[in-house]
């Protein structure tokens, strides 16, 4: 479990980084790879966060059906919280 949450706040880590320097691509890889950790942790702050972050990055890279999904499921999370 310690390892899933340290692997999950790795790859926000560096999805932030790669968003920062505008590798919107990148950043999305990273990010879907974090969400995957955060539904194993059950951890739902992190998820909306990071259900938010691709929905921006989606956007930025003009997917906005994924970009769309991710935000519905980002009410989701948040009626959750």
């Amino acid at each position: 479990l310690q390892q899933i949450k340290y692997a999950t706040e790795l790859e926000k880590s560096n999805g932030n980084a790669a968003s920062r320097e505008g590798d919107w691509k990148k950043a999305c890889r990273y990010w879907k790879n974090a969400l995957r950790g955060a539904v194993k942790l059950k951890d739902d702050d992190q998820e909306l966060r990071l259900h938010l972050n691709l929905s921006i990055g989606y956007t930025k890279r003009e997917k906005t059906d994924k970009a769309l999904s991710h935000c519905d499921e980002a009410q989701r999370q948040r009626l959750k919280v």
